[in-house]
């Protein structure tokens, strides 16, 4: 099966960031943690999906790092994160080549952020990515990367609301293990 998107690259510059978040700025009922390895996930919290409970055991064992979202002791959201402090293991994460970024040491790349179904609308995406770009800013990163596919309302709008600068679109093209980008040609209509 082939697939054929249109994805919008991001960059924001961390200095810009208006509302930092603390670790104190969580309420009673919801709780952003950074999780920089398993070992220190493990027992806390569960998983309130357990495919992503798997899709959180490849990406520590690749070496990235997430923040989490808690509500009664279970992870309702994540978002997770690559640096070149990661490459040293592994090659920083693939779509950093594969999206042409200029990831340097001071950058960070966030990726594969997700908040179940029922908590969707709640503002708790934006807020995680307040709270991981608060995060990475006070620890000397200068801008965080990223990119949503273009007919993803919800990413796009959170990419928005956050004043994230859009990058050229690509195309994704993507069959089986193998993936690549190009330049998205714009139409007369676009």
């Amino acid at each position: 099966m082939t697939l054929d998107r249109v994805i919008v690259p991001t960059v924001f510059k961390l200095s810009e960031l208006k509302e930092p978040v603390k670790d104190g700025d969580n309420d009673d009922s919801v709780q952003f943690v950074h999780v920089p390895n398993e070992q220190e996930l493990a027992g806390k919290f569960t998983y309130e999906v357990n495919a992503r409970k798997i899709i959180a055991r490849e990406y520590f064992s690749k070496g990235y790092s997430c923040f989490i979202v808690v509500i009664d002791g279970a992870i309702v959201g994540d978002l997770w994160y690559s640096t070149n402090a990661h490459a040293p293991r592994r090659l920083a994460h693939p779509d950093v080549k594969l999206l042409d970024l200029p990831l340097t040491d001071e950058d960070v790349y966030m990726f594969d952020m997700h908040v179940i179904k029922d908590m969707r609308g709640k503002n708790l995406a934006p807020r995680l990515m307040r709270y991981a770009m608060s995060y990475h800013r006070e620890h000397g990163k200068i801008n965080a990367y990223g990119y949503y596919e273009s007919d993803n309302i919800p990413a796009m709008w959170t990419h928005r609301m956050l004043c994230y600068k859009e990058l050229p679109k690509r195309r994704l093209i993507k069959f089986s293990s193998w993936k690549t980008t190009r330049p998205e040609k714009l139409s007369a209509t676009s």
